[in-house]
């Protein structure tokens, strides 16, 4: 008879553990899930630029030959033997411009073997960018259209502006293919003829 009891109690003892557990204890707090947080960081990036424009030119220029025939004729120098580079990294978006001058085209084998000095001009100019990402000169000086006449002389020839960049453009590398013409006179002297060509880049905020 005890040990009937017994197992009675312990029967009712496993029903309310099994009620407990599916009720839920009371007093038991269920934690919430953590909030997210943000922060800012600054970034900071020195960029500094060059402080001069970058020009190069090729050490000759090589006209077309020519055979004389008792008339005036034109000359130019030989196709993409002229290839100015100018590069503006200065990162102050402050425009350029090319200036060319020319002393007078003397014969080698005789001095006085001279070309006028009204006979050179630049009548062809096309710009190109060497990088993609480079920022297209606007130029308001076009000698494909209209070409820019160079006056030659023996000593301290005046320069001739034959390119430009606007302000705000022509930032990075570009290539300007330039052609030079000769106008021949029908008296012209046979010889070969040589001519000191400098090129100048400047900036427009001097």
């Amino acid at each position: 008879m005890f040990k009937h009891k017994l197992r009675s109690f312990s029967v009712a003892v496993g029903l309310i553990t099994i009620l407990s557990m599916m009720l839920g204890t009371p007093g038991v707090v269920i934690a919430a899930a953590p909030t997210g947080s943000s922060q800012n960081t600054n970034g900071i990036l020195a960029i500094s630029g060059s402080s001069s424009l970058g020009l190069a030119t090729p050490s000759n220029l090589a006209f077309n030959s020519v055979s004389l025939n008792g008339s005036a004729q034109d000359v130019t120098n030989t196709e993409g033997s002229f290839n100015i580079d100018v590069t503006d990294a200065s990162g102050l978006a402050g425009g350029w411009n090319v200036t060319l001058v020319a002393t007078t085209f003397t014969g080698t084998t005789q001095a006085d073997h001279v070309l006028p000095d009204n006979t050179l001009s630049v009548s062809g100019l096309i710009a190109n960018k060497l990088d993609s990402t480079s920022s297209m000169p606007v130029s308001s000086v076009n000698p494909s259209t209209t070409p820019v006449a160079i006056t030659t002389a023996a000593s301290n020839p005046t320069p001739s502006e034959i390119y430009n960049a606007a302000p705000g453009t022509g930032m990075g590398n570009f290539e300007l293919d330039t052609q030079l013409k000769l106008h021949l006179p029908a008296d012209t002297i046979a010889d070969t003829y040589t001519s000191t060509i400098t090129v100048a880049v400047a900036s427009r905020m001097s």
